[in-house]
């Protein structure tokens, strides 16, 4: 089976100097994620969360370790090599109007992954298909229509949408749903699994619900204070957590019933 995504002995520190120690982000993370795998990264703010996808795309390098990215050093990766990479991957922010151009018209933006990875030519029902399946109807009410008339919801149809077309084998999605309402959260949460399923690409998503960990992942990793401290199949962990961070996160999970 092929690795996606490899973590060997990874710290990230920011703003350390000969005076400053500075702030440990990760320490000693190792982390395997293979294709076709669905891997929810949990954690309360500051756990070191965004930081695993932030590594993951070359947007941050590690103070020490490696992060393989199919076989390829992200941390010593060309600009070439990092696009290449690039191209394999998607990812999903957990503001949808950060990622959107506000100048770009929706069809614009659902078709821009096509022109970035060679494949413009590709079928003109291309970007409605992908907008009807994220439930986005009819397509051509939404077209021409600007990021910014969009609901939150809408747009992370949208950004879901750029998925679909770019056909990612490798999918991170950083806390998508914690800007949506709880009645729009396990819509998006199934979009994505679909999505995964469809091109058997691995998924890494990253938010601080345990509930919503469960409903998406088959594979549960805990952070806590920049330290991986639990790393076990869903259901094995959320019946028998181990670490106290893990008790405390399904303690806050179960004050949402309707999401579990």
């Amino acid at each position: 089976m092929t690795i996606a995504l490899k973590f060997d002995d990874v710290c990230v520190s920011y703003g350390a100097s000969r005076r400053n120690a500075g702030v440990d982000a990760l320490m000693n993370v190792n982390l395997t994620i293979d294709s076709g795998e669905r891997v929810a990264v949990v954690g309360r703010s500051g756990a070191g969360k965004s930081t695993i996808a932030k590594l993951a795309c070359g947007l941050t390098k590690p103070s020490s370790g490696c992060v393989s990215v199919f076989g390829t050093d992200a941390s010593r990766a060309s600009r070439r090599e990092l696009r290449r990479l690039r191209h394999r991957m998607h990812l999903v922010f957990q503001d949808p109007y950060q990622s959107l151009h506000p100048g770009l018209r929706v069809g614009d933006l659902v078709k821009e992954p096509l022109l970035i990875t060679g494949r413009g030519r590709t079928t003109k029902s291309a970007v409605p298909d992908a907008l009807a399946r994220v439930g986005l109807t009819p397509p051509s009410q939404f077209m021409d229509r600007a990021p910014a008339t969009l609901s939150g919801g809408q747009r992370q149809r949208v950004a879901i949408a750029r998925a679909l077309v770019a056909r990612p084998e490798l999918i991170l999605a950083d806390e998508p749903t914690s800007m949506l309402d709880a009645s729009l959260r396990a819509t998006i949460a199934n979009l994505l699994l679909e999505l995964q399923a469809e091109q058997n690409a691995a998924l890494i998503f990253i938010t601080h619900d345990l509930a919503l960990a469960r409903q998406v992942a088959n594979r549960i990793v805990v952070l806590s204070e920049g330290r991986v401290v639990e790393d076990r199949p869903t259901e094995e962990l959320l019946s028998d957590p181990e670490h106290v961070e893990t008790r405390k996160l399904l303690a806050a999970a179960r004050q949402q019933p309707k999401e579990m």
